[in-house]
């Protein structure tokens, strides 16, 4: 946001800046940068731009681009850098959803610190932390019980309240050695099916999962099967 020289307050600022199908475009104000690849839009249009000052849950001024009932017909993408410092691993950028909550867009970095990510839909963005870790919940097992001969799978839920599940960073081991668990996105679930059992043998199953924000969990499940 730009600061109003005689308050001293910091001020929100509209601009216009003119979008051109036939080229790449890069619109600048700010610590944002929004680079809009050749055809994103259909036509010349005066894009609305408005810098918000930050809130206490933001690390950037937030930004209004477009009108989102405008459509585009390739993604565009947004930059920001931090005004605020912070592990820059769980800094993202975030876009308002229609029910008004933050929804996480994407955390690649850029060497001066910038965050960016692409999307398909004008809206409000800024820079966000996701600081949570996700929850590994069991469905099927429980700490120090048995499974018996008739259960053939191992099944987990993994959930996350932001920026979601990192599905190639889920790691899980029995005994110490690396063991397949397949991830259903819809169901946000691991599941594994049991070979090679002995009855009533002891096994340590251990599931390691991060967030696309880089937060890890970690849960350790002694079982009998």
């Amino acid at each position: 946001a730009v600061v109003d020289p005689r308050s001293g307050a910091r001020a929100n600022l509209n601009l216009k800046q003119t979008i051109m199908p036939h080229k790449d475009n890069i619109v600048e104000q700010g610590e944002l940068q929004a680079f809009f690849p050749f055809g994103a839009v259909f036509d010349s249009l005066q894009l609305p731009l408005r810098a918000l000052s930050r809130t206490s849950q933001s690390y950037s001024d937030r930004y209004e681009i477009g009108d989102e009932a405008v459509p585009l017909f390739k993604s565009f993408v947004i930059s920001i850098k931090p005004e605020v410092k912070g592990n820059l691993q769980h800094l993202v950028v975030a876009k308002k959803g229609s029910s008004g909550r933050w929804e996480f867009l994407g955390n690649d970095k850029k060497e001066d610190g910038s965050i960016y990510a692409a999307t398909s839909n004008f809206g409000t963005f800024c820079i966000m932390a996701d600081s949570s870790a996700p929850i590994i919940k069991p469905l099927n097992i429980t700490d120090g019980g048995t499974i018996s001969a008739k259960q053939s799978t191992i099944r987990l839920q993994l959930t996350d309240n932001f920026s979601g599940i990192n599905s190639q960073k889920i790691h899980c081991t029995i005994d110490g050695n690396w063991e397949l668990f397949e991830f259903d996105g819809k169901s946000s679930t691991i599941s594994h099916e049991i070979k090679n059992r002995v009855a009533g043998s002891s096994h340590v199953l251990e599931v390691m999962v991060y967030d696309n924000a880089n937060n890890m969990a970690k849960s350790v499940f002694n079982l009998r099967y």
